[in-house]
C-alpha cells in the first residue's frame, strides 16, 4: 500500500531526471549545431538514384537535422548534396533517428555524417560562417560601466 523510505522513488531517479531534462541527449553530441536552412538533394548509397529533396534545419561537423517529404529508412546510407552557392557540397551519411514521420508537412531525420578529410573541409567552409554569426559581439566596456552606474 504505501512504499517504505528505504525503497527508492522512481521519482528521484537520477537518469530518469537526466532524460527529463534532455541532459542524457545533449550529452551525445560532440559537435555545435547551428541553425541553418538549406537545401539538399537526397541519393541512395550507390549515387545512381535520387530519392528527393529536404530542407536542413540544423547542421553540425557530426550531422543534421533534415526535413523532408520522403520517406528513408532509419540506419540506410545515402548521399546528401548540400546547396552551397554554384558549388554543391556531397557528403555521406546515415539516418541515426527518425524523429517524426507521417505528418502533413514534412518527416524529420536525424543525419549521422560520415566525413572523410576532404568533406570535412568543405562542409567546415559552410558551419564556419554560421558559426561567426552565432558568435555574440563583445560588449563595450562603456556600456558595461554605464549598467553599473560607475
Amino acid at each position: 500500500m504505501f512504499r517504505s523510505s528505504s525503497s527508492p522513488s522512481s521519482y528521484h531517479n537520477p537518469i530518469r531526471l537526466r532524460r527529463a531534462f534532455g541532459e542524457e541527449r545533449q550529452a551525445k553530441r560532440v559537435y555545435e549545431r547551428f541553425s541553418c536552412d538549406l537545401r539538399v538533394a537526397v541519393w541512395s548509397y550507390d549515387a545512381r538514384t535520387r530519392v528527393g529533396v529536404g530542407r536542413l534545419r540544423n547542421l553540425s561537423m557530426g550531422g543534421a537535422f533534415l526535413e523532408c517529404v520522403m520517406g528513408l529508412e532509419k540506419g540506410a546510407l545515402y548521399h546528401f548534396q548540400i546547396a552551397r552557392g554554384n558549388i554543391p557540397i556531397v557528403v555521406a551519411g546515415h539516418v541515426a533517428r527518425v524523429i517524426r514521420v507521417g505528418s502533413i508537412r514534412s518527416n524529420q531525420y536525424g543525419i549521422s555524417f560520415t566525413l572523410g578529410a576532404k568533406q570535412q573541409n568543405l562542409l567546415k567552409a559552410i558551419i564556419d560562417p554560421m558559426r561567426a554569426r552565432a558568435a555574440k559581439p563583445a560588449v563595450d566596456d562603456e556600456k558595461v560601466k554605464w549598467y553599473w552606474g560607475m
